[in-house]
């Protein structure tokens, strides 16, 4: 943690990074582009055929597939559940920047092929999946290869099946070290903005932060719910025992006013609440805390009770097995829930997941969605009577893009600043946008792009607001690859950014970014999947969403996942799962005095030690 720190304080006040940025870290520098290496002494295992073009060099093969099937619901129609497999064999060596692979075939829908690149240690590099050919990937050649080395092309039984006799060509192109692209992770950041990056020491992917009116901070990794009282400098492990047991989906939220910390677990059937209104102290539990059975990708939020009592309004946003994303709201602090629907149960709408679930003060409730109809877009359930009854409202019409056929797996952000205004963040092939609402969600502005021109992919984003017209919105995005974070070259290198926002609610807003990853320490390399069972490779470990929170001073907090456990030179390197907390210690605040919660910190009694 501190060699992290370090790097980015020497990376915002001076222009070379000396010591942060080394040949012996960042063994993927591009060669010099003058006479470029012959690369015809690199063979491959059986080749249909080999074409040079110029400096690069194609390996082609032509085969059938045979029938597999993958995944547990198909495996076990098949005898012995097998999956098939196709390989081969071809040359690597320090001359090469990067290996591309592609694959086609044509089947009959139902039939899929996936393909792999494993290097000389048995480490798959990269994958192309998805549902439809063709498809591909690049995986880079580190720089400190001593001899040629024997990689592997893979192809193998997609979800759910392949067929026997499908034809297919696979192909392997070899790029010289020239080929790589230079960028600058820092472009267009504004090096007035600092953050310092701190190790929960817990592991886990879809984190969660919060910050209580004393300062506080909570941040759920995975089973863990882990607690700072000194900024970040050293945390503690205050897990309910009830939640830290197993989970399909961890969820944290703290709601500052008062001074509740609540942690979910889903358990697929329903899920795991408890909550805390003494800092992590003791808990209460609710076994369970859902609506409809057979939830996934859950969210909870609090605020204000309608009925006057003495605990808050609690609402767990959640997308259905059976159809449709749902709201339940709990009006006795979380004892009891009851659930509405919000989008995709009779309206013929297609949805991907819930975003975080937010409350106002004033009993707004608002749930960001990506859409996957249409050709994908954005979308939001609102509620104006504590959660009873929803309406949806197009938000954004900017189709998806190719990914996923425009739908996007990742959450969406949404937050209110202290005036009411709604804001929504999210990720087009545009870029990172913003839009406001100032009609509680009725009516949506032309959004704006807020991530840094030189930013060429983007995933995982969300908002938090302050005073109003003050923004900050944490996403990941690279300056390396131009192809989106599921199909990512190799080489693209991805870092953490926050943006703050000034005038928001305005036609001409003032946008900075600041980066929170330290430079030269990449948090992933290559493919960030976001399509679930597509995924392969072992590129899903960053999951779906981030989170970001505001302090009692307006200071900003960001929690995410870093996939590299050292330095990242391969996608292989970054398969990790480290839950790091990225604090703002320069920059501006989302407070001009102080959070409206700050001076409170008491806690509200909860209901259930009330009637008891």
């Amino acid at each position: 943690m501190r060699v992290r720190t370090a790097c980015l304080l020497l990376a915002l006040t001076v222009p070379v990074l000396a010591g942060c940025i080394s040949t012996s870290q960042q063994p993927l520098t591009p060669g010099g582009a003058g006479n470029l290496p012959s690369l015809a002494d690199l063979g491959a295992q059986e080749a249909t055929k080999v074409l040079d073009q110029g400096p690069m060099r194609t390996f082609v093969w032509d085969a059938v597939s045979d029938v597999g099937a993958r995944g547990p619901l198909v495996a076990g129609a098949l005898p012995g559940g097998a999956t098939w497999t196709w390989q081969r064999t071809f040359e690597v060596d320090r001359r090469l920047g990067y290996v591309d692979l592609q694959l086609n075939y044509t089947g009959d829908g139902n039939a899929n092929l996936i393909s792999f690149v494993v290097d000389d240690l048995g480490r798959t590099q990269c994958g192309g999946a998805g549902f439809s050919a063709p498809k591909g990937c690049t995986a880079p050649v580190p720089d400190n290869l001593t001899a040629k080395k024997s990689w592997v092309l893979r192809v193998q039984t997609g979800f759910p099946l392949s067929e026997p006799g499908m034809p297919f060509r696979a192909s392997v192109t070899l790029h010289p070290r020239a080929h790589l692209p230079v960028s600058d992770p820092l472009a267009g950041v504004d090096k007035a903005i600092v953050f310092r990056v701190s190790d929960t020491t817990a592991p886990g992917s879809e984190p969660n932060v919060g910050v209580l009116a004393d300062g506080t901070i909570f941040a759920q990794q995975g089973l863990s719910t882990m607690r700072s009282k000194d900024d970040g400098k050293t945390w503690q492990d205050v897990s309910p025992p009830t939640t830290a047991q197993a989970s399909a989906d961890p969820m944290l939220f703290v709601e500052p006013h008062s001074n509740t910390v609540y942690v979910d677990q889903l358990y697929v059937a329903c899920s795991v609440l408890a909550w805390s209104t003494d800092a992590g102290q003791t808990w209460l539990t609710n076994p369970a805390a859902c609506g409809n059975p057979g939830d996934d990708h859950q969210k909870i939020a609090a605020g204000p009770n309608p009925l006057g009592l003495p605990a808050n309004a609690v609402y767990y946003a959640h997308s259905s097995f059976a159809q449709g994303v749902w709201v339940s709201h709990s009006y006795d602090g979380g004892l009891t829930f009851v659930t509405s629907p919000v989008v995709g149960v009779t309206d013929g709408r297609s949805y991907d997941n819930t975003g975080h679930v937010l409350a106002d003060r004033k009993g707004n409730v608002y749930d960001p969605l990506y859409m996957c109809d249409s050709g994908g877009y954005m979308g939001l359930g609102v509620s104006h009577d504590f959660g009873q009854t929803f309406s949806f409202v197009e938000v954004d019409q900017e189709k998806g893009g190719p990914s996923a056929n425009g739908c996007y797996d990742p959450d969406p952000g949404i937050a209110v600043d202290t005036d009411g205004t709604v804001y929504m963040a999210y990720t087009r092939p545009s870029g990172v946008k913003l839009t406001f609402s100032k009609d509680q969600g009725a009516t949506w502005s032309a959004p704006v792009r807020v991530s840094l021109p030189s930013q060429l992919s983007w995933v995982h984003v969300d908002a938090i607001a302050g005073d109003p017209g003050k923004v900050a919105i944490a996403y990941r995005a690279t300056s390396d690859s131009a192809k989106g974070p599921d199909d990512a070259d190799g080489f693209a290198a991805w870092y953490m950014y926050v943006a703050f926002v000034e005038n928001a609610a305005s036609a001409s807003p003032t946008v900075r970014v600041g980066m929170v990853s330290p430079p030269g320490d990449p948090e992933q390399r290559g493919q960030v999947c976001t399509t679930g069972v597509a995924c392969v490779g072992g590129s899903r470990n960053l999951l779906d969403f981030i989170d970001i929170a505001v302090g009692p001073t307006g200071r900003v907090y960001t929690v995410y996942t870093d996939g590299c456990k050292q330095t990242c030179v391969t996608p292989a390197d970054s398969r990790a799962r480290l839950g790091l907390v990225g604090i703002e210690e320069q920059g501006p605040r989302l407070f001009a005095d102080k959070a409206p919660w700050a001076a409170q910190g008491a806690g509200t009694e909860s209901l259930l030690t009330t009637l008891s």
